[in-house]
């Protein structure tokens, strides 16, 4: 995550996409996508990226359709599963992991509705009086965000925030180090953010 962060100029940076061997569903940066994923699994997808001059993110359920874009101002993207929230509603999938009812490390993106507002969530799990949560447990704290459309990334070791501001790795990752993750999310602030008002 650091190597990442610093390469990148990122501000903050959170793991994305699941892995094993590649990356797990769609995966796309700068407008290109990743092609060596994987798409087997994680169906669940958050685009990013700029329609008419404004800054936007989606969640939508990219299941049976591996890099096909919804959404033609998409020029990032990140998956993972399942899906959390979509328009403020729970959003029910038939594929979620046995592991989604564990207490684990968490990470997981969501956006307002109104698209103002990105929250990156990151929980701590796997030690003594802090076992992590189990997948559902999330939902109700992004709500509390006003998060209306979330997505869960990869969990565990791999559970990780970086801030800049404050010196790097602000949890403490499961592993008791850094883990080497197959890609990133990234924020890197260079003006501000316009809602889209979707």
């Amino acid at each position: 995550m650091s190597t990442f962060a610093h390469e990148q100029g990122a501000q903050i940076a959170i793991n994305a996409n699941f892995y094993g061997g590649s990356s797990c569903g769609i995966a796309m940066g700068d407008g290109h996508f990743w092609r060596d994923s994987y798409v087997e699994q994680c169906d669940a997808s958050m685009a990013f990226g700029w329609d008419h001059g404004r800054l936007r993110a989606e969640v939508w359920d990219s299941e049976g359709a591996p890099n096909v874009l919804p959404f033609a101002w998409a020029r990032h993207v990140v998956s993972g599963m399942p899906i959390f929230l979509q328009r403020g509603n729970m959003f029910f999938d038939a594929h979620e992991p046995n592991g989604m009812y564990r207490n684990h490390p968490r990470t997981a993106v969501g956006v307002s509705h109104d698209g103002a507002t990105l929250v990156l969530l990151v929980i701590d799990g796997r030690r003594v009086g802090l076992p992590g949560v189990m997948s559902n447990e999330m939902i109700p704290l992004l709500e509390e965000f006003g998060v209306s459309d979330a997505l869960n990334l990869d969990g565990g070791g791999s559970s990780e925030l970086w801030i800049e501001s404050e010196g790097g790795v602000v949890n403490r990752p499961s592993d008791g180090h850094e883990r080497t993750v197959m890609n990133h999310l990234g924020i890197r602030i260079t003006g501000a953010w316009v809602s889209p008002g979707r």
